[in-house]
């Protein structure tokens, strides 16, 4: 059983701000500008940070501040995120045997630990 993290945080590689923007109109109502989101779903309202090159490489942080999202965990939202950008996503991952984090890389040769 996963744990629902507490925040959700994900890394899109070489992704322009419209694009950002068009997926999170996809799943949320968006109040505010760009780069300081309040994104309404069902009622509640999740503080959105977009963080473009926050990472070497050409890596835009996705930080949504609270969990009030449709993922329980940055590996779910990482998934989704890929379907809709087609763009190598990077993120936090539990593993399975203890509660210690690594990285994950999704992208079209499937999901992969990585050092960053």
């Amino acid at each position: 059983v996963t744990k629902q993290f507490s925040d959700i945080e994900i890394y899109v590689r070489d992704v322009s701000k419209e694009t950002i923007l068009s997926w999170l109109q996809s799943r949320f109502d968006i109040k505010g500008k760009f780069p300081c989101l309040t994104l309404l779903l069902e009622g509640r309202a999740i503080d959105c940070l977009i963080v473009p090159d926050a990472v070497k490489g050409g890596y835009t942080s996705v930080w949504f501040k609270s969990n009030g999202t449709p993922w329980s965990t940055d590996h779910e939202c990482a998934k989704e995120a890929f379907k809709f950008f087609k763009k190598e996503i990077r993120c936090n991952a539990v593993v399975k045997s203890t509660d210690s984090f690594h990285w994950l890389q999704i992208d079209q040769k499937g999901e992969i630990p990585v050092s960053w």
